[in-house]
Order: structure tokens, then C-alpha cells, then sequence
């Protein structure tokens, strides 16, 4: 991450992107949805003019649901792009954007190629805390694998 880290909340859980993954936090008030998708796919969502599928990311990460219900209103959404691939993922809130000379970056043991988590952030300074820093090529080809194939929806 040698540009830095965006980190932000999702079910009770304290994340992180690089930051240039991440295009921009946006709010989003209405989501259209997409017959036959997976699940994973909340719907679309226009950013100016231009269609973005919303994903539960917290879906896309296994991660359960921390029972806290979602608030009414505009959803906060994350807008990422890398690799051929836009999406928007439904978050509960940014955290911060940290910079690279900030925290150090434990790597995660590389028993498990397609494990999602790249290691962990670890912030000192005034607010200490420690984030979970997400491996873009795999999250990346999670995503890809929410597309449905030409024979029939995923």
C-alpha cells in the first residue's frame, strides 16, 4: 500500500482498501434492482450517468451480520475501481484515510492464496487501532465471480 489506506466500517468491523482502489465515497438514495443476480447484488445504482452494481461486501467477505439494523435513508457507498472492475460497496462508514508513512502493515501468513485479508494496519497516534487490510486481486476476482455466465445467472 504504498499510496495508503482507506479504512472504513462494515458490521462491526474496521477494514481497509489502498487507497487507489478507492474512487470515492458517495451517497446513494435509490438502488434499482438486477433480476436473476446474485445475491450478493443489492442492484444498480446511477454515479453520474453511469450504471454501478452495489455489493454487500460484508457477503462477499463471509462476514456475519452484527444484528445492528441498516438506518434509514441514503446508504453510504464506497465506489472502487481496479482492473476493469467498478463497483460499489455498501459500507456502514469511513473510518479514515491514512497515509502510507502511518501504521505498519503486518502481513497475514501466506498459508491461503485466496484468503481476502492481506494482513492487518496497525495506527498509532491519537486514536490507535487496527485494521484489516483487504487483498485487491482477490477481492477483485470475488467480484468478478459475481457475473453472471453466458449460460444462465450465477
Amino acid at each position: 500500500m504504498s499510496s495508503g489506506a482507506c479504512g472504513f466500517w462494515l458490521r462491526g468491523h474496521l477494514l481497509a482498501l489502498d487507497v487507489a482502489l478507492t474512487g470515492e465515497m458517495v451517497e446513494v438514495e435509490q438502488v434499482s434492482p438486477v433480476p436473476r443476480s446474485h445475491p450478493a447484488v443489492q442492484g444498480i445504482f446511477n454515479l453520474r450517468g453511469v450504471p454501478v452494481a452495489l455489493i454487500d461486501l460484508a457477503q462477499v467477505l463471509g462476514l456475519k451480520d452484527s444484528g445492528e439494523p441498516q438506518l434509514p435513508g441514503p446508504r453510504k457507498v464506497l465506489v472502487v475501481r481496479t482492473q476493469g472492475v467498478v463497483a460499489g460497496f455498501a459500507i456502514d462508514r469511513v473510518d479514515a484515510v491514512i497515509p502510507a508513512h502511518e501504521g505498519k502493515l503486518v502481513a497475514a501468513p501466506v498459508e491461503d492464496a485466496s484468503a481476502v485479508v492481506l494482513g492487518v494496519l496497525e495506527v498509532g497516534g491519537e486514536r490507535p487501532r487496527t485494521l484489516s487490510v483487504l487483498a485487491p486481486d482477490v477481492l477483485v476476482e470475488r467480484l468478478r465471480a459475481l457475473k453472471p455466465s453466458a449460460d444462465g445467472p450465477a
